[in-house]
């Protein structure tokens, strides 16, 4: 006991001494447009009195106080005070905004009573987790006889029935889009009778008549549409190669087929869905949590309002390249050679060749919404599968992924690792959600296959795998390194081994091999930007500042940033270790998710002192582990609610952290569940008022263009175009009657939308995403690559006579004239004018076929 007690008052001494450190100082960075302001404090006493120093520094704005006193742009005080202190910024930006932040450095009776609350928080888990109860040999009792399976054709229809279940509420939903935007309701009924019939019902089909494994309907249906969407990739590259994109639809008559001819083996994988009820109520929350982020985070790009450039713009553009092109070039400066990992974009390519909808409607808002939908759905399963059905797995499995939440944070922004980033992977990057959705469905596949490998499985593992490395390049490595640990530890540690896993490894390394290679290491490669010198621009990088500015002590503790990052699902995966002796697939995801993650850490650590970003490596490894951690967490809430000690003793601490958690740098006076909102849905929220104008009517709206750049790289991301009914007329005409081939220039800068509607290469779009500019860049050399491009335009807009025929040597065929949002350039002849209303106009550089003659 005496031990014992030692340690607990080590344990909360320790918890006091890192509170005392995480908050000695606290401070916060912002961007609003043009504007930078930053805040600023730094205790400088603790006892008898707290002090601290405040300091701040602002640029454009109309006023600024600080605890509510008007100060200058730039100042510190010092405040002191009994208890906690706390220091109020507030500014009123230029545009009349008032906006506040606030500091908050606690005292030594704040620090106490927090460290209590964290204290008391690890001994309720550990109580959770001794709660657990151990799995207890029991004799297996005898099968009954089973029931005779079902006529193939009433299966087929209870099949469709549950996908039309399953299917038809997330058609409801999307439907906002054309009933509240005024979309095509054409667009929308042909997207989702394609992806029901043409993706999800064929996919289903075929491997209900091809695979030996067993599960529910939901979870086929999950598996059917990934494996939909991967044969999908497949048909349209061989369509593509063949110079026939439109037929890689002859797949789906191909696949019923199959599953028709083998209609007897229907019945034979689906198993009773239990839980129904709960079920239906988790995969209902998650739907409209992902539903939620996702549209407010997308609707200001297609809104009347649209940034000039952004990530999403970037995803559309590539989409229309690579639907429309068996060899790719940079949509943004046509003519340039472009490797990128492209086959996240074949669901949006290829429901775009069959309905004819525009490529940036499909990309924002359906085939986006439903990939997030298909992820959700799949780890949904995985995590049910592993708790023998029960959904609160399956619930957390998800919402670690779509709804991720910086836990240390809660205790203060020193703690802050930023897990809510990954909002990014999943709702705005379109190349990484389509490798989590790809590494989602892997996970039960490999479960099955590696109980009993057999060919079809195999099958199903490459070709996932294959789709998942074309669509994010650190999909492949991360998959790799699970399946080789996995292998390995079977091998070496259990002593067990199987000569068909061999056929296991195959299916994965090959495709990665195949894939990943080329968009890693081949010319013009988007990883280019990971393969820098460490001089040139590590300075750039926090670690390197961390060190320079603190000194190795601080600069040790920042590498322990991704396990802050991933604390849930390390807390997750915790309690779940002991039970995998018992439970074969259980450890089968442990081990895979579990490598895999430790081999992302090793990733990203190594590429971020290299001095670039890669948290995509470690928001796969967490996806691979999502499913286990999610169980985990799943068992300690059941734990919690059925033990009445731990679940007081957590009731305890959550109310400590509710009534003492005003956490720092994010925004005054807010309480916990403030915080939660604010920040994990408050972004969200700002999202939907940045969209406002998608709500608007063409007369509502004002013509004259937000123009004014933010300093910075984040600069053309500041600047808004008007996107009135006359532009979208014209760059609707170009996409229906422009060649797939031709090559544009608008007299807009850095403007994504002309090529994103339009559907057609630019000429000189932006040069923000190229690779020159970021190595350019972080070398503080000047870009001068595209400095040819830059002349022509600046020609054009000197009032060159022979403009035409330059840009006709250039490779343009057609010019764009933007009335509202453009720069004055030379006037164009009118017999090159091929449309026009009032506010666009495009021309032709080629010559009328007399005039081209007598130039000949």
């Amino acid at each position: 006991m005496h031990k014992h007690t030692l340690a607990i008052a080590a344990l909360f001494l320790i918890l006091l001494t890192a509170l005392l450190l995480a908050n000695a100082t606290q401070s916060f960075e912002r961007i609003y447009s043009t504007a930078q302001y930053s805040f600023a404090a730094e205790r400088t006493s603790v006892f008898p009195q707290t002090c601290a120093r405040f300091e701040w520094a602002a640029t454009l704005y109309t006023d600024l106080y600080f605890n509510g006193e008007p100060v200058d742009g730039t100042g510190e005080k010092t405040v002191c005070a009994r208890g906690d202190l706390k220091g109020i910024l507030t500014v009123v930006y230029l545009d009349g905004n008032p906006l506040t932040y606030a500091l908050r450095v606690p005292g030594v009776l704040g620090l106490f009573i927090r460290s209590l609350a964290a204290f008391g928080l690890l001994v309720a888990l550990g109580l959770a987790y001794r709660a657990i109860p151990k799995r207890a040999s029991t004799p297996r009792a005898p099968d009954p006889a089973p029931d005779p399976p079902p006529a193939p054709g009433r299966l087929a229809a209870a099949l469709v029935l549950s996908l039309i279940t399953l299917l038809g509420p997330l058609a409801a939903l999307q439907a906002f889009y054309p009933a509240i935007l005024h979309d095509s309701w054409r667009d929308w009924a042909l997207y989702w009778l394609y992806l029901t019939a043409g993706v999800v019902l064929p996919g289903t089909l075929l491997l209900l008549s091809t695979m030996p494994w067993k599960a529910d309907w939901l979870t086929w249906a999950g598996l059917g549409w990934a494996v939909g969407h991967g044969l999908e990739l497949v048909a349209l590259l061989a369509a593509k190669a063949a110079g026939q994109p439109d037929l890689f639809a002859l797949w789906i008559p191909l696949a019923l087929a199959v599953a028709v001819w083998r209609r007897d083996r229907w019945a034979q994988g689906v198993e009773p869905l239990v839980r129904r009820r709960q079920t239906g109520v988790a995969l209902a929350a998650l739907v409209l949590i992902g539903a939620f982020c996702f549209v407010s985070l997308n609707l200001a790009e297609l809104s009347p309002r649209p940034p000039y450039v952004s990530d999403v713009w970037f995803h559309i553009n590539n989409a229309h390249e690579f639907r429309d092109h068996a060899a790719t070039q940079d949509p943004r400066l046509a003519g340039e050679p472009f490797n990128y990992h492209m086959f996240g974009y074949a669901p949006t390519a290829a429901a775009s060749l069959l309905t004819g909808a525009p490529v940036a409607n499909l990309l924002a808002r359906y085939v986006g919404l439903s990939s997030v939908w298909l992820l959700t759905l799949l780890l949904f399963n995985t995590g049910r599968s592993v708790a023998k059905g029960h959904p609160l797995s399956g619930f957390f499995a998800a919402l670690l992924i779509i709804l991720p939440l910086d836990v240390p944070a809660l205790l203060s922004s020193g703690f802050s690792f930023g897990t809510f980033l990954m909002f990014y992977g999943a709702y705005i990057s379109t190349t990484t959600l389509g490798g989590y959705f790809f590494l989602a469905a892997l996970l039960l596949p490999l479960v099955y296959t590696f109980r009993q490998p057999v060919p079809a499985g195999l099958g199903v593992i490459a070709l996932l795998t294959f789709a998942g490395a074309g669509a994010k390049s650190m999909f492949g490595p991360v998959v790799l390194s699970g399946m080789i640990g996995l292998l390995g530890w079977q091998a070496l540690i259990r002593r067990r081994w199987d000569r068909r896993w061999w056929g296991l490894l195959a299916a994965v390394l090959i495709p990665v091999g195949g894939v990943t290679a080329q968009l890693v290491f081949g010319a013009n490669s988007y990883s280019e930007s990971v393969r820098w010198g460490y001089a040139y621009f590590s300075r750039l990088m926090p670690y390197y500042l961390v060190l320079t500015a603190r000194g190795w002590p601080e600069f040790l503790a920042a590498t322990l940033w991704p396990l802050g990052f991933a604390l849930l699902f390390v807390i997750g995966t915790a309690i779940v270790v002991r039970r995998t002796r018992h439970d074969e697939p259980l450890a089968t995801l442990l081990l895979f998710g579990g490598l895999a993650f430790v081999a992302s850490l090793v990733a990203a650590l190594a590429i971020y002192l290299n001095g670039a970003s890669q948290l995509f490596f470690l928001y796969y490894g967490l996806a691979a582990l999502a499913p286990v951690a999610g169980y985990g967490l799943a068992r300690a809430t059941l734990a919690l609610i059925r033990r009445p000690n731990a679940r007081l003793m957590a009731a305890a601490a959550f109310l400590l952290v509710l009534n003492f958690g005003r956490f720092e740098s994010t925004s005054p006076d807010r309480s916990f569940g403030e915080w939660i909102t604010y920040n994990q849905a408050g972004f969200v929220w700002r999202a939907f008022q940045w969209a406002s104008d998608a709500f608007k009517t063409d007369a509502q709206l004002p013509r004259e263009p937000y123009l004014q750049a933010a300093s910075g790289p984040l600069g053309p991301y500041a600047r808004q175009l008007v996107l009135t009914d006359h532009i979208a007329e014209g760059l609707r005409w170009a996409r229906e009657h422009l060649p797939k081939d031709a090559v544009f220039v608008v007299n807009v800068a850095e403007a994504a939308a002309y090529s994103g509607y339009s559907e057609r290469r630019a000429f000189l779009e932006t040069t923000l995403f190229s690779t020159q500019r970021h190595i350019a860049a972080s070398l503080e050399a000047p870009l001068e690559a595209f400095a040819w491009r830059h002349e022509i335009i600046a020609a054009w807009q000197a009032g060159d006579a022979g403009i035409l025929e330059r840009m006709r040597a250039a490779g343009i065929t057609h010019v764009f004239v933007d009335h509202v949002n453009g720069v004055p350039v030379a006037a164009l002849p009118a017999d090159r004018r091929v449309f026009q209303n009032r506010d666009f106009a495009i021309y032709t550089t080629a010559p009328p076929a007399g005039q081209e003659d007598a130039a000949e």
